[in-house]
């Protein structure tokens, strides 16, 4: 888009898929000062455009059309797979908190082997769940900040925390490092790549297996990383660690 204040800058900048302004150099400011008031002017609009975008992630799934769309989208999918994987390193019988748990589909699986606790930062999937499982064990939660007073042996997550930014992940790794017992087990699975995307303003984040054990290799043992296909080979990764 076109852009002129005279005294600020005049040219053109483009807008990025996040709303973000990118300010080509040679679309540069006229005078001296212009840098300092161009750079104040696109810190605080991108500040501002990722507010706005981490509320919108957070809140998408309190639009009942959405949690709609998305069970009609995973139906039929389930973690099954992943769950298999989980069993070899935490004992049957242990206390279990699965992270956006949305319509309960791995919370039934793995309801069938351990004491199982879901959450979710959407009331709308609790409350749905809970009309069909009225004595469930459920926690509204958001996967970063885990505000809960309560301890468990594990948490698992499926293709949950890729709606976090990198450093919100950080704060969820922490934050579940205080709610584990010792030794306890978490284990998330992620889309496996290198990128970050919005799809109807939902972030995507993908993360590779390097990345994703240097976030946690300090407050955790890694168990194990692994590639697997939920579409297509080597679009997933899933990682296990135990609390340090």
């Amino acid at each position: 888009m076109e852009v002129s204040g005279g005294w600020c800058f005049s040219g053109t900048v483009t807008v990025s898929e996040r709303g973000q302004i990118v300010f080509p150099v040679e679309s540069g400011p006229k005078n001296w000062i212009n840098p300092i008031i161009m750079i104040y002017f696109l810190d605080y609009w991108n500040f501002r455009v990722l507010q706005i975008t981490e509320r919108f992630t957070m809140n998408y799934y309190n639009d009942p059309n959405n949690v709609q769309d998305y069970i009609n989208l995973a139906e039929g999918s389930d973690g099954r797979e992943l769950v298999e994987v989980l069993i070899k390193y935490l004992p049957e019988a242990a206390a279990i908190l699965e992270l956006g748990m949305g319509p309960g589909v791995d919370l039934d699986l793995l309801s069938q082997y351990y004491r199982v606790t879901g959450s979710d930062n959407s009331q709308i999937f609790l409350d749905r769940y809970r009309e069909k499982n009225e004595a469930a064990d459920l926690l509204l939660l958001d996967a970063r900040t885990l505000q809960t007073s309560r301890s468990f042996d594990g948490i698992y997550s499926n293709k949950v925390l890729h709606h976090l930014s990198e450093e919100e992940l950080k704060e969820s790794f922490l934050r579940q490092k205080d709610i584990l017992l010792p030794q306890g087990i978490a284990f998330h699975s992620f889309w496996l790549g290198d990128r970050e995307e919005f799809i109807e303003g939902l972030r995507f984040r993908y993360y590779s297996e390097n990345l994703l054990i240097s976030m946690v290799d300090s407050h955790f043992e890694v168990l194990e990383a692994a590639q697997y296909a939920e579409f297509e080979a080597g679009d997933s990764l899933y990682l296990v660690h135990k609390k340090a």
